[in-house]
């Protein structure tokens, strides 16, 4: 495919078509569309994991920068860095990690409602909030589903293993400036109560995973033992056989005394050792 200029404002794309016989097709393209189509042949849209470029506890604080201004219709980068107190560059390159998350939408610089949830929970110092908007996060990356996958099929991993599957889904290189701030996805996984940082190791929880789980089954993995059965009521005429021992004897209806010999032979019969010798 090539773009050839016709001396107008517009632009002819030669695309050659796939038929019996060979032949070119011409396009002919607004302005706009030529902006379009450059942008995309040389942008080609990844699938690499979007990497925060802060701590996590600076990405909050930009969520709550977000949150301050949710009220403008299209607040700029810059008004969220003078809220956040700090430099614009910062704010800007941790947007594609909070769009990974699901908190920042696509089009514009405003949380979305799961980001607004996040943040309200931060403001009000809401823990349940804040945990309930961080496990559906977690599941708005298929980057970090696919990570969490391998943690939960190892149970635990040392943290320098984790770390390299991170570097992994994320493309990056030794020259990466997201390389130093690996951390700061392990804290907001912490957060998340999807892992544990034990030490060296890095230890698969389960919780905020697995979307759709009943609340009282936190763990869809490990779900609880079945409760014992209910015990049962004995029934029938109980006859001690000694200290901690009862034997019940259910009669049937219409029961009289005059049948005690006849039930004795029988229970002796039935119970009775079946050894002569002993």
């Amino acid at each position: 495919m090539s773009l050839e200029s016709d001396g107008s404002s517009a632009f002819v794309v030669n695309t050659p078509i796939n038929t019996h016989v060979p032949i070119d097709r011409e396009i002919r393209l607004t302005k706009e569309g030529q902006r379009r189509l450059i942008h995309t042949m040389v942008q080609p849209l990844s699938d690499k994991f979007a990497m925060p470029s802060s701590s996590w506890e600076t990405v909050q604080r930009i969520i709550r920068a977000y949150h301050a201004a949710n009220a403008q219709e299209r607040p700029t980068v810059n008004e969220i860095a003078q809220l956040a107190g700090l430099q614009r560059p910062i704010v800007s390159s941790n947007n594609n990690f909070l769009r990974e998350l699901g908190f920042l939408q696509t089009e514009v610089n405003k949380l979305t409602p799961l980001g607004a949830r996040f943040a309200n929970g931060l403001e009000l110092g809401n823990k349940t909030m804040t945990l309930e908007a961080l496990e559906e996060s977690v599941q708005n990356s298929p980057n970090l589903k696919t990570l969490i996958s391998t943690l939960r099929a190892r149970g635990t991993m040392s943290v320098e293993a984790f770390k390299a599957q991170l570097i992994t889904l994320a493309q990056l290189t030794a020259n990466s400036p997201t390389l130093g701030f690996l951390r700061a996805v392990i804290d907001y996984l912490e957060d998340a109560k999807v892992l544990k940082n034990e030490g060296d190791s890095i230890v698969y929880t389960g919780h905020g995973f697995s979307p759709g789980r009943a609340k009282d089954n936190p763990d869809p993995l490990n779900p609880p033992p079945p409760p014992p059965p209910p015990p049962t009521e004995e029934t029938g005429v109980p006859i001690p056989l000694g200290v901690g021992r009862l034997a019940y004897l259910k009669l049937p209806e219409r029961w009289t005394s005059r049948e005690l010999p006849k039930l004795l032979k029988l229970i002796e019969l039935a119970l009775g050792d079946d050894d002569p010798e002993s």
